[in-house]
């Protein structure tokens, strides 16, 4: 029997983070994270530390453009850029860092 692998749900509206930016009404998207393509997640390497969630943050808005310009040149400094990357993990049902299992584990660990 031959397994056969669905459509990829990434284009679907509730599959993307929306955002816009100050003094602007024009709506950005991003695809939320569980969405982005395999070669870029694996092209953008280990975000365990602030400083490599910055180049992640980085290299992910440098991937998406729109209007053939990149999303990181709407950012005007880095606290912007890094309250996004806070949204759009939020947003995401999974996250860079540590699992949900292993989290929830963590936790009923430390309940003992």
């Amino acid at each position: 029997m031959v397994y056969k692998i669905q459509q990829s749900a990434a284009k679907k509206p509730e599959n993307q983070f929306e955002f816009q930016m100050p003094d602007s009404d024009k709506v950005y998207s991003v695809p939320l994270l569980q969405f982005i393509s395999p070669k870029l997640i694996l092209s953008l390497g280990d975000v365990s530390d602030p400083s490599s969630q910055m180049t992640f943050t980085q290299k992910l808005l440098e991937y998406y453009s729109t209007d053939g310009m990149p999303l990181l040149d709407l950012f005007d400094d880095g606290q912007q850029m890094m309250d996004w990357f806070e949204a759009w993990q939020e947003a995401s049902t999974i996250s860079l860092g540590e699992s949900k299992a292993s989290e929830t584990s963590s936790k009923s660990t430390e309940a003992q």
